[in-house]
């Protein structure tokens, strides 16, 4: 009788193990089935987000390309912040360009006379808008006048007709960018000048 008692325990214990189990195995079906249906629904919500959103993908991805571009040249001008608080250490002419600059755009998006009046000061043209725009727009040449230039002065042996070849094309920033040059370079462009001489 004992024996038979000890048998039947364990197998209720055995049966409420089983349902158990089968109780957990409905309940991860049941959960399974909820998640199948969040995942069709996630999906009948995006698709009609991607349909509509497909005649922008190459404004956005321009955007993208374009603000990068933007960040990396912020984080290679110079912040007014920090020129407010010290004066700059080294290409001061670079800082003025970039104030008077941006006192052009800040005329323009103003209307401001007093600004206009700044940036002409700084730029070193007369105090009207066409005049300002034609000056800063010679001014955006400068950076590459500067890389073509120190581009040819950094060939083993260069001519003054080969400096020349590239000056010209920025005749009109020479001033701008002759005080952009080191004395050295000035002086290798003296030398050609003066070897083509003889």
């Amino acid at each position: 009788m004992q024996n038979l008692y000890k048998q039947q325990k364990e197998q209720n214990i055995q049966l409420q193990q089983r349902l158990d189990e089968m109780e957990s195995l409905r309940q991860l079906e049941t959960e399974n089935q909820q998640l199948k249906e969040r995942i069709r629904d996630l999906e009948n919500a995006f698709e009609p987000h991607q349909l509509q959103d497909w005649g922008n993908t190459y404004t956005k991805l321009g955007a993208k390309a374009l603000n990068k571009k933007v960040q990396q040249a912020l984080e290679k001008t110079i912040d007014l912040r920090t020129l407010a608080a010290e004066p700059p250490k080294e290409n001061a002419t670079e800082c003025l360009r970039l104030m008077g600059m941006a006192l052009k755009n800040l005329s323009v998006a103003m209307n401001n006379t007093q600004a206009l009046e700044a940036a002409a000061i700084i730029l070193g043209t007369s105090p009207r808008q066409e005049a300002i725009a034609t000056r800063t727009e010679q001014l955006q040449l400068l950076p590459q006048a500067i890389r073509e230039i120190r581009q040819v002065l950094a060939r083993i042996e260069f001519t003054s007709l080969d400096f020349w070849a590239v000056a010209e094309k920025y005749e009109v920033i020479k001033l701008d960018y002759w005080a952009e040059l080191t004395t050295f370079e000035t002086d290798l462009i003296t030398q050609a000048r003066k070897n083509s001489d003889n």
